[in-house]
């Protein structure tokens, strides 16, 4: 798949001005009411694309008591915005120009960010120092920008940040917006029409939450641990409203430990172990099933601890169902549960969709029966319906982890996938070839566009710094 020729990014691959100061970048507006999120990395408005321009390893690991490296990061890593009606560009060059949007650093290990009204929310490392003059680079703060820059303002901050547990989600419910995110300890909630912070919980070890742009009940549900029961095992599982905040314990048990690791609209995914042996199952309980406890509701749905559960081929009756992650003799392997079948089927187990050989597959999107993955190696496509997969991008160094897709849309309401975002390594050409030899070679990691179909190369939507 290795080509030296440009490249046009199909569809909505978008105005065009250089990298400089938010006064000269041209004015535009989002025509869309609600959330706009498109898979964290990126947001799609209009004809323009936000983004952070590149992407570094991440400052948690970074040394407390310097910002140098963030002040590296930042030089390529800023909050960008590119007109893509008119995008042209190849694998190794960008000749489009790109609007900074905020200085701060976007683009790193805990990336996420939205649009809402005309403003986008982004998040960036913590720049609050401590008592004794140092960063903790790895709590996460919350800024908002306008999307034609300037208008900065920071939303919230962490007060702890545990990369393990932790989740951000914009979240819509009764046509009002929120942010929810759960630090590890924490669980918070923004309302987006002021940006008022309200704590749900603390102490929190697991959390549901439903997917951006999902159809919920509006209510939270997690878990937290016993604080002086001395003796007595298991713990304690709550709702909570997001709208009030009114939290209900839905679960008690001294005999049960109960961990949240997934959810799909109205479909809580847990491991439930079991005190006196240990064994830990996944279950899964609609909450839309008031005629049980949530403890003696749930079905097995399988016999390991799963994670990263998605909808796939939703509408389609034959296909419907789950991907997941399981890890199994330490490798980490993808399997597909056929809803269909399982109703139908006795004993139906989930099927393999992708071997743990494969390596690690971090999820991308899904999109009809469609499966979208990378890994280091590439990025991949996997049809649930045919069993067929297909590498779409080769010959690049990826960084797993963070990506973002657009779609077309047709009166208003999606029609199909259209592109992958990703960051790579610039691929080798003369031009890096020789910068090597010279001892300059860029190892940063940069923005790059793909159609869902890889048939066309990838192009280069970040700038070089």
């Amino acid at each position: 798949m290795k080509k030296s020729v440009k490249a046009i990014l199909a569809g909505a691959l978008l105005s065009t001005v250089l990298i400089a100061g938010c006064s000269t970048i041209p004015t535009m507006s989002n025509e869309k009411s609600g959330i706009i999120y498109n898979g964290g990395g990126v947001v799609s408005v209009g004809d323009h694309l936000i983004y952070a321009n590149g992407h570094v390893s991440g400052v948690d690991g970074f040394s407390a008591s310097s910002d140098s490296e963030y002040k590296a990061g930042q030089a390529y890593g800023y909050l960008s915005r590119t007109d893509m009606s008119k995008f042209e560009g190849s694998k190794d060059s960008n000749e489009n120009e790109v609007n900074k949007l905020s200085g701060k650093l976007a683009g790193y290990s805990n990336t996420y960010m939205f649009a809402v009204g005309n403003s986008v929310y982004f998040a960036t490392p913590n720049l609050h120092k401590t008592s004794g003059n140092k960063y903790i680079w790895n709590y996460v703060s919350i800024f908002k920008c306008s999307i034609n820059g300037g208008n900065e303002k920071e939303v919230y901050t962490t007060t702890a940040y545990d990369v393990s547990k932790a989740q951000i989600k914009a979240l819509e419910f009764n046509e009002k917006n929120y942010l929810v995110i759960f630090d590890g300890e924490n669980l918070v909630k923004i309302d987006l029409s002021n940006d008022k912070a309200s704590v749900i919980a603390e102490g929190v070890t697991s959390v549901a939450l439903p997917d951006e742009g999902e159809k919920w009940d509006g209510n939270i549900y997690y878990t937290t641990a016993r604080e002086s029961d001395v003796g007595q095992q298991g713990n304690i599982v709550y709702k909570a409203g997001i709208e009030k905040a009114l939290k209900t314990v839905i679960a008690d048990r001294t005999d049960l430990t109960f961990t949240f690791t997934g959810r799909v609209e109205n479909e809580l995914f847990y491991t439930r172990e079991v005190v006196a042996s240990g064994i830990k199952e996944t279950y899964s309980h609609s909450t839309e099933n008031q005629q049980k406890s949530f403890d003696t509701a749930g079905k097995r749905f399988y016999p390991l601890e799963v994670s990263n559960v998605d909808a796939i081929a939703e509408g389609n009756t034959e296909y419907n169902g789950y991907t997941f992650t399981v890890t199994v003799s330490e490798k980490m392997e993808v399997r597909y549960y056929n809803s269909y079948k399982a109703a139908s089927q006795e004993g139906y187990q989930a099927e393999l969709l992708i071997a743990g050989s494969q390596g690690y597959a971090d999820t991308v999107v899904t999109f009809g029966t469609e499966y979208y993955y990378t890994t280091s190696e590439g990025i991949f496509k996997t049809d649930v319906s045919s069993k067929t997969s297909e590498q779409i991008v080769s010959d690049m160094t990826i960084k797993t982890g963070v990506y973002g897709y657009d779609y077309v849309y047709v009166d208003g309401n999606i029609s199909r996938l259209n592109n992958i975002y990703f960051y790579s390594q610039i691929p080798e050409s003369e031009e890096t070839e020789k910068a090597e030899e010279e001892g300059e070679s860029d190892t940063n990691y940069y923005l790059f566009g793909v159609d869902k179909n890889g048939q066309k190369d990838p192009v280069l939507v970040g700038k070089k710094a």
